[in-house]
């Protein structure tokens, strides 16, 4: 009977060993949850920012667009008003050469004449 005994008690001790390693994993476990919650939360947070990052980003790239476009407008007039400038100047050029040229001739026709 003792020999029963003992090995009842060997089992109950393994038993009870078995249990207290049952409860650690238990522990384990729960702060395993509590991190993923805590985790979830950082998540959340860092998606939220993220949302926000990126509606700022869409709204600075529309007025990037916006802007780009105004100054492409404000250069295609630049360069409209620098051809006109330009054909100006090389009629007024022309008439210059055209007034020296005649008034030469006419220096030139009296000096002969």
């Amino acid at each position: 009977m003792s020999k029963e005994l003992e090995l009842l008690s060997q089992k109950i001790s393994d038993f009870g060993s078995k249990l207290d390693d049952f409860s650690q994993i238990l522990v384990a476990i729960s702060r395993l949850e509590d991190r993923q919650m805590q985790y979830a939360d950082t998540l959340k947070r860092l998606f939220g920012s993220i949302e926000k990052f990126e509606a700022k980003v869409d709204n600075s790239e529309r007025r990037l667009l916006e802007l780009i476009e105004r100054l492409d407008k404000r250069l295609d007039a630049v360069e409209d008003q620098q051809i006109k400038n330009n054909q100006r100047l090389a009629f007024a050029e022309r008439f210059f050469w055209i007034l020296v040229t005649a008034s030469t001739g006419l220096v030139m026709y009296y000096l002969r004449g």
